[in-house]
């Protein structure tokens, strides 16, 4: 079977190896520890158990996972406006994914989950083969439009084209992979492999879900699934960022993996750094401890005799320093990101457009994420019978913009008090 489901896309495999950096890193010292060799090396003469120790005494900071959870807090300084949103949708906004999350609460995990790269928004209804042939129907059977979120990584596959009319370029394909839980029996499940993919034939939107068997050749896949989705003007699926993008802070990870590693080293050097007890000439099997955990036996050369040797400790604190120069330098990088975002938007009328995109990333990011979901308003709207221009805007209350606002109307109660002071003083004047 040459045309597979599981086939990925060509660059899919090189941005899965820079996403484990950030996953890893984002997931702190259990997953980076997990990953063994890949993100600690072991040093060649190292023993299997002096590693496992080393490995499991080494511990991150958190600097990039607490960076995301900053910059996220920033763009959710308050809750997203929905008023502007059509006011059919909005029932659906209190459980957006038919899971029971709210939608500030599936946006600010669409947000997150966009640091690997990217995240997909995927609107979806369900499938069911009894006829629906009204409002009442859709109530009974418990047909509603709903969102479902994806990661970077479950995008296996994708393909964009030229639209021979419009000439706008389009997702023409788009391949997920999905995990999910089967019963087995009372107490047991398996996890089954599944790939869902949305394609154009011509103008229409069709679907497939896909099983991956225990089978080989023509049977490894089994068609599960398939419907045409005539509702929609393009495959339903919002993205924010770009699905070829790298993980945002992928210079960040890397740099906390080089502190991490650095940081090991530096354990093993003020390890070592333990007086060793030493003796020449001494024979005896037994080992002679005078309060040093080690004993080094030296055969007889210039005479006998005992001591205590202790490595330099010159470097130790170079080493150190440069340690938390890394870690600190994570650091402004991270918070540059929220303060280029107030300083952007606070000079907005003295700053070239083309120059935000180099003062702030996150402000480029929260756009496109404000795009994304407003798309995804969009196809809902359409879902449920109407335009896809019906489905509403968002406002965003970011930090930058909930700040800004504060300030406009302090200095605007500030004007209207300065200006009552003139009246009442200018008053008081006319009446001596």
């Amino acid at each position: 079977m040459t045309n597979k489901v599981n086939t990925t896309h060509k660059l899919y495999d090189g941005l899965e190896t820079k996403r484990d950096v950030f996953r890893s890193v984002k997931g702190g010292t259990d997953a980076l520890q997990a990953k063994t060799t890949t993100y600690l090396p072991k040093y060649p003469a190292e023993q299997a158990d002096e590693y496992k120790a080393r490995l499991t005494a080494s511990t991150i900071d958190g600097i990039v996972s607490g960076g995301v959870d900053s910059l996220t807090g920033a763009v959710f300084f308050g809750d997203i406006d929905t008023s502007k949103v059509n006011p059919a949708i909005v029932p659906l906004l209190e459980n957006v994914d038919n899971k029971g999350n709210h939608f500030n609460v599936f946006a600010r995990q669409a947000f997150d989950a966009s640091f690997e790269g990217c995240s997909v928004i995927v609107v979806d209804r369900p499938n069911v083969a009894a006829p629906v042939t009204s409002l009442e129907d859709e109530k009974t059977l418990n047909i509603r439009t709903y969102w479902r979120l994806y990661n970077a990584g479950d995008v296996i596959n994708w393909r964009y084209r030229v639209n021979q009319i419009s000439k706008a370029t389009e997702l023409e394909l788009i391949v997920f992979s999905e995990k999910t839980d089967e019963v087995v029996d009372r107490f047991e499940v398996k996890q089954v492999q599944k790939y869902r993919v949305y394609f154009l034939d011509g103008n229409t939107v069709n679907w497939e879900l896909w099983r991956k068997t225990d089978k080989t050749g023509d049977a490894e896949f089994d068609l599960e699934d398939s419907g045409v989705l005539p509702q929609y003007s393009a495959i339903p699926v919002a993205i924010v960022g770009c699905l070829d993008d790298e993980p945002r802070l992928l210079v960040e990870s890397r740099l906390e993996v080089k502190a991490y590693q650095k940081e090991s080293s530096f354990d093993v050097i003020e390890y070592l750094s333990i007086p060793i007890f030493w003796t020449v000439g001494y024979e005896g099997e037994e080992p002679i401890s005078f309060g040093a955990s080690t004993h080094v036996k030296i055969p007889t050369g210039q005479g006998n005799g005992v001591g205590f040797a202790q490595i330099d400790s010159a470097g130790h604190m170079s080493l150190k320093d440069s340690i938390n120069t890394i870690k600190e330098y994570i650091k402004g990088r991270l918070n540059e990101l929220t303060t280029s975002a107030m300083s952007a938007d606070k000079t907005a009328t003295q700053t070239l457009v083309e120059d935000r995109d180099k003062q702030s990333r996150l402000i480029v990011w929260a756009e496109q994420f404000k795009d994304a979901l407003e798309l995804a308003l969009g196809f809902t709207a359409e879902s449920m019978g109407m335009n896809k221009n019906e489905g509403g805007e968002i406002v965003l209350n970011t930090k930058w913009v909930v700040e800004k606002q504060q300030a406009d109307e302090a200095k605007a109660a500030q004007a209207e008090a300065d200006k009552a002071n003139v009246a009442a003083t200018l008053a008081k004047a006319n009446n001596k």
